[in-house]
Parts: structure tokens; sequence; C-alpha cells
């Protein structure tokens, strides 16, 4: 979650589901509030789960996320 704290809102979020098992993360469910975009705010999120996840502490082996692209 990213929180705007000056505007008291959240403006963007990331739900990764994690198979301990397998040790596969995936990354869905993510959203950036429209006044956001662009300011690379996904990216960053992206990249600090990554790191979280498959970094030397890490628990996960690899990540994926599928995309829903509306017509």
């Amino acid at each position: 979650v990213v929180r705007d704290d000056d505007a008291k809102k959240i403006v963007a979020s990331l739900f990764c589901e994690v198979d301990v098992l397998h040790k596969i993360g995936r990354l869905q469910a993510m959203v950036v509030h429209p006044e956001y975009r662009r300011l690379s705010i996904a990216t960053q999120l992206v990249e600090e789960i990554s790191s979280q996840l498959l970094g030397p502490n890490g628990e996960m082996n690899s990540l994926y996320t599928t995309t829903r692209t509306l017509s």
C-alpha cells in the first residue's frame, strides 16, 4: 500500500499471493489512483515486493503476474 499522508488517502496498492510450498509468488490486483499515475509508483511497488520476496532473505524462487486488458 502507498499512502499520501498529506492528502490522507491510499493512492496505490498491490496484492501478492504466495505459494509457500512451491516457492512461487503471484503479483495481482495492482491499482494506482488516476491522479498519481505516471509517477513510477507501480514500478516502485513491483521492485519493492520483488526485492523482499526474491532477495537474499526472500522465500520465493520466482514471481509472475497475469494481466487483463479491456477493449
